[in-house]
């Protein structure tokens, strides 16, 4: 069926076409869809070219291209890069601009080429004209937001099967562009499908989303996205509606920007090769940087996958005592007797090695014969390790294109209480050359070698410092003593190994010089800390003379003075303040890495924190990694004991002893009580320094605990909410589920855009969440991840903030399904969902969005309690709902209900409490009852007196309280209010602020209340009145008229009511499995977002009105007022011309009414005559029916 252009007439032709824009690394090629409109009788001077971004034509086209002497040709040359093979570009040029198309198949450019060549009638010979979606506005509606994207379009069909998944088949109709390195968007069509899945989360299916993609290949496509947390699922083949399989092949294509990022290895045992390729490419740009790191990323996500399965196999069969996997050569036993050495790599394979597919894994130390201490020491290095060389891999990159230094491709696996190190094997025969060692003597050090280690210690801000060898050498150390640099002869790469030992102690000194600690500063610290620090501090290797050591010892004991006296505690300060905002405890732990805090402070965090839920959190995820300790110990010697006795079949009683662990410190009466006593206390005050009473220990919210401790003791019990802590066995026996590996992996090259950076948010989001699930690796990416559904979640809340409901809504619900089923992170992504449908408007969502609503906060009621902020967030988004339908009573009952959760879990005297009153007190107003919203602003105004609160919110606060002052009657305190809302606005946000104006208004309106119809003489209170009110019409009108038909007209900008409670930026990296993600930025929203207040150019007709009206009864003059007196009588049947009115309106808008008036009786007094004919003009305009201010 043909569409309706906005003319009217049916299109001469119209169809999907590719259209270039942008330029440099950011061109590329979307689908547009294309519209010839024209009359009856095609005259190519009659016709228009229209340029949509989608079929509906009910919005305005992007481009309007006028065929008058427009020029239409073949594209040929370097213009038809990065189109995909089998279009047929062409060229649409007038004078201004060139436009460059490609149709689907040379026959249809053909066919296009046919009717836009068309002759031309000589008579038009007007110039080819082209309007943006401004001046198209007059032809259709306001058009939408520009996007900037590169898109890969994909045409979908969904259906429900029985299992209630998403069947969906996927065909490609755009283009890859070999340019664009942060490609936005994909583009997909669907029928809308709803369904019901079996957790009774709804399953939605957008009839027209926008996916994001990167470098154009989409991050998700929207068959993925549907499919998201069904593990089952294939990410790659979908079936149809006949039963057939259809193959994606396009999920896995790229746009190579170098050969290296495109080069295919067929081989596993090239593992190392494709990662040290990766790090030696020599990137200029930022394009060729982040694809850089996104293909890391994917060869981490593969590797971590290929390392998995085989650490799982590794401690599944250790109580077999099988000597080898898969029958590779190298002997499997449980590791060396000596803790781990990086030189394994490097060399040949150590005893206790296993060697398959590329890839080195090995048992961290001996656990059938170390002790607890050697056990925890071998821990501590092997994560150290993996820490310095995420730190190395980045700092080598710091400034230069090619790595200083490249390190090894190495994850760790924690599985059944077992940690294995897996790493990338050289696969070489060359060996690599030692080039530099200070643990020998004669120690090693090549220039070239110390040239490097120490521009990578001055960026990580490690001290360099002189160690002694032997008796006499003296050597300059860059970094720790014990780290090495060997030389590959053949890449001619430098590798650094050893590195456990690079970053300084965190302790004001060491019991045992010799032993390793435990405990180091993190890089993120040392980043923020002034001064450089040795990495050798508290042993004698920090220097070559007893000064020297002393000197550097007591820098770092400083350091460390300066992280507990001053570093945490306002890192605490900013979490009370919601600053920082934490979902659950992984998020805390997050939060606490990104400020360079050790977990190890979890304590301080308990005790420092004035939040009863930050304090729980803290609580909690002590008890859970304290606990953690405990159950791997029992886990692992349970399995040495079955090896020991030749069990065989041993998964039925690990299953025992999993769930027995779990109820016995999770359920009620003594059993609970005394493991607490007995085991559990202990292990807190050792780890984290902190005691925990029995009593606060029963208080902790058990659900929250109970998922902390599944996440860090890698076991998966049934998601679901019937669980009964009050019972003494509160985990049946058959809800366990499974063994999960734990998996830290390196972090790769990531480049940090912040929300700040003047990259587009969707470019953004679109690098760090394709960086996150090629992090997964390809098999694992839909698999339910509570950090999939944090990264999601951002997106979706990207979405809603730039109101795009339909890809929020198909983000919010792949959030759901990707969220722990039980977790608060499915009922966050649920509040998101809200939003979306509620935005959308559609007939009958409410009773939907209630069902929602009800399930969420069943979820995060479970979760995290009564007493947590994120109830708030759902409670918000209802209210939401409510007010925006003026069901103004019902958005106060959960606004009410808000607040107490604010009150409880923040504490009356907080800011976001204040908020909350402020936000009840306008719905009072606007259910026109001024005593209780007077009652709750007076309350709100005392809070933010005594907390020094913001002028934003200060004014935002005495902006509203003027409301029903005024309505009550008592105009005195609303015009303070008022005045003070004004100023306040004028000095934070300047005089040219939709919130400063809308205060001048109201101060306008409030000073002349009294005087409306008054007559009389006029008093001095009177006078200075309509002056103040004059001022500030006047200051309305200027912003008004510069906005240039209403800069603010339909814009659909937000301002919070809790400015005062800055935001943190975006998390750097969404969901990176590496570490648990902060939960922060969009996912709570403490209050209901305002519009910004509206002010259309129509206002300039009555302001006009107003300021001429208060400027005439101002005259003193008598003759003055006699000349207005006399020309009212003379116009009253005089016709005015529409040249004297037009000169006249001219000079009104080209100052301001007042200005002009002034300069007009100025004119008068010196007696010009004109003058006296123009102010009987202006008299006519501003007194008649009409103002003519409009042309």
């Amino acid at each position: 069926m043909l569409a309706t252009n906005p003319s009217g007439t049916s299109p001469l032709k119209q169809g999907w076409v590719l259209k270039k824009g942008g330029s440099g690394f950011l061109a590329h090629w979307r689908l547009k869809y294309l519209v010839l409109a024209g009359g009856s009788e095609y005259t190519k001077g009659d016709a228009r070219l229209l340029v949509y971004d989608q079929v509906d034509q009910s919005r305005p086209p992007k481009h309007e291209i006028w065929l008058r002497d427009a020029t239409v040709d073949i594209l040929v040359g370097n213009k038809t890069s990065g189109v995909k093979k089998g279009a047929a570009p062409f060229i649409v040029s007038d004078r201004k601009r060139k436009f460059y198309f490609a149709a689907q198949t040379r026959g249809d450019r053909d066919d296009w080429l046919a009717i836009l060549k068309a002759p031309s009638p000589t008579h038009h010979a007007s110039r080819a004209t082209i309007t943006g979606a401004r001046s198209a506005s007059r032809l259709a509606t306001q058009a939408p937001g520009m996007r900037r994207s590169n898109s890969v379009r994909y045409r979908s069909y969904s259906r429900q099967r029985e299992d209630d998944a998403m069947s969906t088949c996927s065909f490609e109709t755009d283009v890859q562009d070999t340019s664009d390195a942060v490609s936005v968007y994909s583009m997909a069509s669907s029928r809308a499908v709803g369904s019901s899945m079996e957790d009774g989360r709804s399953s939605v299916a957008s009839s027209r989303v926008e996916t994001l993609s990167f470098c154009s290949e989409p991050v998700l496509t929207p068959q993925e996205l549907t499919l998201m947390g069904n593990s089952n699922a294939s990410s790659a083949s979908y079936r149809n509606e006949d039963g057939f399989t259809f193959r994606d092949t396009f999920r896995r294509r790229r746009a190579p920007v170098s050969d290296t990022f495109a080069q295919t290895f067929t081989e596993p045992e090239l593992w190392n090769a494709r990662y040290q390729a990766l790090l030696a490419t020599l990137c200029t740009t930022e394009e060729a940087v982040l694809r850089q790191d996104i293909a890391l990323q994917d060869l981490i996500g593969q590797f971590r996958e290929a390392a998995q399965q085989i650490a799982r196999r590794m401690v599944d069969e250790y109580h077999l005592g099988k000597s080898a996997v898969a029958g590779k050569g190298r002997p499997m036993s449980p590791g060396s007797s000596e803790t781990l050495s990086m030189d394994g790599p490097l060399g040949v394979g150590q005893s206790g090695e296993v060697v398959q597919d590329g890839i080195v894994a090995r048992f961290a130390c001996e656990y059938d014969e170390c002790s607890i201490e050697q056990l925890q020491q071998s821990h501590a290095q092997t994560s150290h390790e993996l820490l310095a060389l995420n730190s190395i891999t980045q700092a080598s990159f710091r400034g230069h294109s090619a790595p200083l230094l490249h390190t090894i491709l190495m994850v760790l696996i924690d599985y059944k209480g077992f940690r294995i190190v897996a790493y990338a094997d050289t696969n070489t025969d060359q060996q690599p050359i030692c080039v530099h060692n200070l643990c020998r003597d004669p120690p090693k050090t090549e220039e070239g070698a110390s040239e490097r280690l120490t521009k990578v210690g001055q960026v990580l801000g490690l001290k360099s410092h002189v160690v002694k060898i032997g008796e006499e050498r003296r050597v300059a150390c860059a970094l720790a003593r014990d780290v090495e640099v060997h030389f590959h002869p053949s890449s001619k790469l430098y590798y650094a190994s050893n590195l456990h030992s690079l970053f300084p102690p965190d302790a004001l000194a060491l019991t045992s010089p010799a032993t390793p600690p435990t405990q180091v500063l993190r890089p993120e610290f040392l980043s923020l800390h002034t001064a450089s620090l040795t990495c050798d501090a508290f042993t004698s290797s920090a220097g070559a003379t007893r000064r020297e050591r002393e000197t550097n010892d007591a820098e770092v004991a400083r350091a460390v003075k300066s992280l507990r006296g001053v570093h945490v505690p306002a890192f605490v300060a900013r979490l009370d303040a919601l600053e920082i905002r934490v979902v659950d405890s992984r998020g805390l732990v997050g939060e606490m890495h990104a400020a360079g805090i050790n977990v190890r402070y979890l304590g301080h965090v308990a005790r420092l924190s004035t939040l009863p839920y930050i304090r729980s959190l803290a609580r909690t995820e002590i008890c859970a990694r304290s606990f953690k300790s405990l159950f791997q110990t029992r886990i692992r010697s349970a399995i040495m004991h079955f090896k020991s006795v030749g069990a065989t079949n041993i998964d039925e009683e690990m299953k025992t002893y999993a769930v027995g662990m779990f109820s016995g410190v999770l359920g009620g009466g003594d059993k609970s009580r005394r493991y607490f006593e007995e085991r559990l206390r202990g292990e807190m005050e050792s780890k984290f320094e902190y005691t925990m009473t029995w009593a606060v220990f029963e208080e902790l919210h058990k659900p929250s605990l109970f998922l902390a401790m599944q996440s860090h003791c890698g076991v998966s019990f049934a998601e679901t909410t019937d669980y009964d802590f009050s019972q003494a066995a509160p985990i049946p026996r058959s809800s366990f589920l499974s063994f999960t590996p734990r998996i830290k992996q390196p972090i790769g090259l990531s480049q940090l855009l912040s929300s700040t950076s003047p990259t587009p948010e969707d470019e953004r989001l679109a690098y760090h969440l394709a960086r996150h699930f090629k992090s997964l690796g390809p098999n694992s990416k839909l698999s339910r991840s509570d950090a999939s559904s944090a990264a999601l979640a951002q997106v979706s809340a990207h979405y809603n903030a730039t109101q795009r409901y339909e890809e929020a809504r198909l983000y919010a619900q792949a959030s759901v399904s990707a969220a722990t089923r039980n977790s608060c992170l499915a009922g966050l992504a649920m509040g998101l969902l809200i939003e979306a449908i509620a935005k959308e408007g559609k007939e009958g969502d409410e009773r939907k969005i209630v069902g929602i609503y009800e399930q969420a906060v069943g979820i995060v009621l479970w979760h995290c309690g009564n007493d947590h902020p994120v109830v708030m967030g759902l409670h918000d988004r209802m209210a939401g709902v409510y007010e925006r339908s003026e069901k103004f009573a019902k958005a106060l009952e959960y606004y009410g209900c808000s607040l107490k959760v604010a009150e409880k879990a923040l504490g009356k005297n907080h800011l976001v409490t204040a908020g909350y009153l402020v936000k009840i007190g306008s719905l009072y107003h606007s259910l026109n009852n001024p005593t209780e919203s007077i009652a709750r602003f007076t309350e709100a105004l005392h809070l933010y007196q005594g907390l020094n609160a913001a002028l934003p919110l200060v004014a935002h606060l005495h902006y509203h309280f003027a409301q029903p002052l005024g309505e009550r009657g008592d105009l005195d305190s609303a015009i303070t209010h008022s005045q003070r809302a004004r100023r306040m606005y004028e000095k934070v946000f300047g005089q040219a602020d939709p919130r400063t104006v809308e205060a001048c208004r109201q101060v306008a309106k409030l000073v002349l209340m009294p005087y409306g119809r008054y007559e009389g003489v006029l008093t001095p209170v009177i006078r200075n009145a309509y002056k103040e009110a004059v001022g500030c019409y006047e200051k309305v009108f200027r912003f008004v008229k510069s906005s240039r038909s209403g800069a603010c007209e339909g814009r659909k900008s937000l301002v919070s009511v809790v400015e005062a409670v800055p935001t943190n930026p975006s998390p750097p990296l969404l969901g990176t499995s590496s570490y648990p993600t902060p939960i922060s930025g969009p996912l709570i929203t403490p209050t209901m977002l305002h519009p910004l207040p509206q002010h259309p150019r129509s206002l300039l007709h009555s302001l006009t009105r107003q300021i001429i009206s208060l400027k005439l009864r101002l005259v003193d003059s008598p003759q003055h007022r006699e000349i207005v007196r006399t020309l009212r009588a003379q116009n009253k049947d005089k016709v005015l011309s529409s040249g004297e009115a037009r000169g006249v309106v001219l000079r009104l808008a080209a100052v301001s009414p007042s200005v002009y008036l002034d300069g007009v009786m100025g004119r008068i007094e010196e007696g010009d005559g004109s003058a006296v004919d123009e102010l009987g003009v202006v008299l006519m305009l501003t007194e008649g029916e009409i103002v003519g201010l409009d042309g």
